[in-house]
């Protein structure tokens, strides 16, 4: 769907994706990398800060905060 320019319907997907399997960290990376393509700073640090919560030990997850915060200036 966001190939095709329908991206709130991607986001409103993968959300309802990320309610049905909370523990999918893949639908909550997908729903990240969609906020980050519309610079949604704020979204997609919180989906990335949730990735650190459900997998503590994966240094991808903390990369990928790391990298959005520098995008967004810091805030």
């Amino acid at each position: 769907m966001q190939k095709l320019g329908r991206t709130g319907e991607a986001e409103e997907a993968l959300k309802t994706a990320c309610r049905l399997s909370p523990q999918t960290t893949a639908f909550v990376h997908a729903l990240a990398i969609l906020y980050a393509q519309e610079e949604k700073w704020g979204l997609a640090k919180k989906c990335a800060e949730g990735l650190i919560r459900m997998e503590p030990g994966n240094r991808q997850w903390g990369a990928l905060l790391e990298l959005f915060e520098r995008e967004s200036g810091g805030s």
